[in-house]
């Protein structure tokens, strides 16, 4: 039984299926408004409300459970949904409901180029979210994708929507820094192959595609898969 946090977003979505189809029972931790009802739920699929920055939901969610996915992330800020409340507190909060649960299991989406003394409070509040989990006492395992796509993404899709209307699209930049995209399959079956694995706890892995691409590379592989032509302008970072 996995309690599953971020589970209503894009990557969240595909690793509750791989979870389910690896045999698993899943309850999905939703943050929606008190008055909208949750979707509908089947055999091995479940959803409970609550927030990871609010303990009492956190404990509840976890009641039953064997292993807890944390998938909780952002990648920008709105009013107090900040790094800090979100990667920091909010894996905390995961980790200290875990333990008073009695849930031993826990594997936690972190971030591509998280490390110590990182430029970027993200990558600054991912590293500490790390190693709040590795310190937990718990077995632990540490995921760290790269730039992921599929459907329903937030960057190969927002590009190829731009490409439906725009002559143009734009490269912020010079564009050579070389990017590997994954697929959020291969990242979901990571997650949910991960759970059983003796062989993963305690292991801290970066999930990353074959292909290393720069971002005008990326760009003409959409228009080759969507047979557009269009010009790809390059942005000084100044303008």
């Amino acid at each position: 039984r996995v309690l599953i946090t971020g589970a209503t977003g894009f990557v969240g979505r595909a690793v509750c299926e791989a979870v389910v189809r690896e045999g698993h029972w899943v309850r999905r931790m939703a943050r929606g408004s008190r008055s909208q009802p949750l979707a509908a739920q089947n055999d091995r699929m479940e959803w409970v409300r609550g927030s990871v920055l609010c303990p009492n939901d956190l404990r509840q969610g976890m009641q039953g459970c064997d292993a807890v996915i944390h998938l909780v992330g952002i990648i920008g800020e709105i009013g107090d949904q900040t790094f800090e409340r979100v990667h920091q507190e909010g894996t905390l909060r995961v980790l200290e409901a875990a333990l008073t649960s009695g849930v031993r299991r826990i594997v936690h989406m972190s971030a591509l180029g998280t490390r110590p003394e990182a430029v970027s409070r993200y990558h600054q509040t991912k590293w500490a979210a790390e190693e709040a989990v590795r310190s937990s006492g718990l077995d632990w395992t540490v995921f760290r994708p790269s730039l992921i796509y599929g459907p329903g993404d937030g960057f190969v899709n927002l590009f190829a929507g731009m490409s439906r209307w725009s002559p143009v699209l734009p490269v912020i930049g010079r564009g050579t820094s070389l990017l590997q995209p994954v697929s959020v399959d291969c990242v979901a079956r990571a997650f949910a192959r991960a759970l059983d694995s003796k062989a993963a706890v305690h292991q801290t892995y970066d999930l990353c595609g074959f292909d290393r691409l720069n971002l005008p590379q990326i760009l003409q592989t959409l228009l080759q898969i969507t047979r557009r032509r269009r010009v790809i302008v390059r942005i000084p970072r100044a303008l």
